[in-house]
């Protein structure tokens, strides 16, 4: 079975130490969203396989269930459903908080960068004034 271009980009970085050291370093650090190597796992192997704990005694054949059974799985498969979808939503909004915060770093550094070009131009105009 042939793996996808993201796949198989995903498993190049698993497997380069020079990578995982960096991953892990930022990832301790708290600079990284906790599920991402999550994600990036998943890119690269697929999602583990999760069961319900939902059972068809019938094989499959979903007309010789009662409808309390049916009514029954159908609740247990939607309390499941709620319960990813409350994660996902958990996930998403700590990857947004990590990122935002991430950005907000790099726009403070890019001003500050800016700041200290602006300082050591006016400190070389001073100089030159004080030249002539």
């Amino acid at each position: 079975m042939a793996i996808s271009e993201g796949a198989s980009w995903a498993r190049s970085l698993l497997t380069d130490t020079v990578y995982r050291r960096k991953f892990a370093e930022r990832l301790n650090a708290g600079e990284l969203a906790p599920m991402l190597e999550k994600h990036v796992w998943e890119m690269a192997y697929g999602k583990a396989t999760e069961h319900s704990g939902a059972v068809n005694p019938h094989d499959s054949d979903f007309t010789k269930l009662s409808l309390e059974e049916l009514s029954a799985q159908l609740a247990e498969l939607k309390a499941l459903t709620d319960l990813h979808i409350a994660e996902d939503k958990r996930i998403a909004e700590e990857n947004a908080r990590i990122i935002a915060e991430q950005i907000a770093r790099e726009e403070a550094a890019a001003r500050a960068v800016r700041e200290q070009e602006a300082a050591n131009e006016t400190n070389i105009f001073h100089k030159v004034d004080k030249i002539h």
